[in-house]
């Protein structure tokens, strides 16, 4: 599989990656160079895999990072959802969406998005650079 980015997918990841940092910028530009290589629907959500050109500039730091600050409204899901982003040896690797025990749709339409936390976002440190 070869494919693009969703656009809730898209809206997500860039959602995820807004801020100053270099971390940020440099994920960003992974961004551009993305594409699926795989979707999976796991009944309560999906999973992602992503793939960057390996001639796009990696982050320094190699380590694998997960994190998720941003929830959403799915049309159908009741109790909203939720998404994680993982990174791997400093690229985009893999987008996580979830719901909170109900069904996932295979045709999700975004509603909206939000931080889970307003006022201060939960972002890992060795991303904060």
């Amino acid at each position: 599989m070869n494919e693009l980015l969703s656009d809730m997918e898209r809206s997500v990841i860039q959602m995820l990656l807004n801020g100053d940092a270099i971390a940020f910028r440099t994920l960003r530009e992974q961004l551009i160079h993305c594409h699926v290589s795989q979707r999976t629907l796991t009944g309560v959500g999906f999973i992602t895999d992503l793939e960057v050109d390996p001639t796009i500039t990696g982050l320094t730091n190699k380590s694998r990072i997960i994190w998720g600050d941003v929830l959403g409204d799915i049309e159908g899901i009741k109790n909203g959802v939720g998404f994680v982003l993982v990174l791997e040896n400093g690229y985009l690797r893999m987008l996580e969406g979830y719901s909170f025990g109900e069904p996932w749709l295979e045709h999700a339409k975004l509603l909206r998005l939000w931080y889970e936390d307003k006022n201060r976002r939960k972002i890992p440190e060795v991303l904060r650079t």
